[in-house]
């Protein structure tokens, strides 16, 4: 009896577990999946330095606060070309990027998206070409469009 204990307490805690999509920490469910598909695109698009790509994926409303009080850092969808175009310059000779997804929250009109991200770029410097990484935590912002896809508000 004493050995079926641990048993039985170990099936009941495997029994309220929840299924994540592989390689993140996101439940499994067809929604998250349709969202971090569409993060995907953004990924993808990033690795290509594909500019009219990432602003295809904006919605027009784009705002991001850049998560400062201040407003001199705040950009829109022409800060954000603008950012995107002197981001991705000649100078920008190679783009790995990964992205571990943590949290997808479904909210009545937008989908917040947690991840943190390891970006490793080969930029051309005075010096010569050299390597630079960045490792960060972010939220991605989506909104969701009439015909059921997606956009992305805010976190670019």
């Amino acid at each position: 009896m004493t050995r079926a204990i641990p048993a039985l307490l170990l099936l009941a805690l495997s029994a309220c577990a929840h299924d994540k999509i592989p390689n993140t920490d996101v439940e499994d469910s067809q929604e998250s999946r349709e969202v971090i598909a569409y993060i995907e695109k953004y990924r993808q698009a990033v690795v290509a330095r594909d500019v009219p790509r990432l602003l295809s994926l904006a919605s027009p409303d784009y705002y991001d606060d850049m998560g400062t009080p201040q407003g001199d850092d705040d950009v829109d969808l022409d800060g954000l070309r603008e950012r995107l175009n002197e981001t991705f310059s000649a100078d920008l000779l190679s783009v790995h990027y990964d992205m571990r997804y943590r949290d997808v929250t479904f909210l009545p009109t937008k989908v917040l998206v947690d991840y943190t991200y390891i970006g490793r770029f080969r930029i051309n410097t005075p010096e010569g070409p050299r390597w630079e990484r960045r490792l960060a935590d972010n939220r991605m912002v989506l909104g969701k469009r009439k015909d059921g896809s997606f956009t992305i508000l805010s976190g670019m």
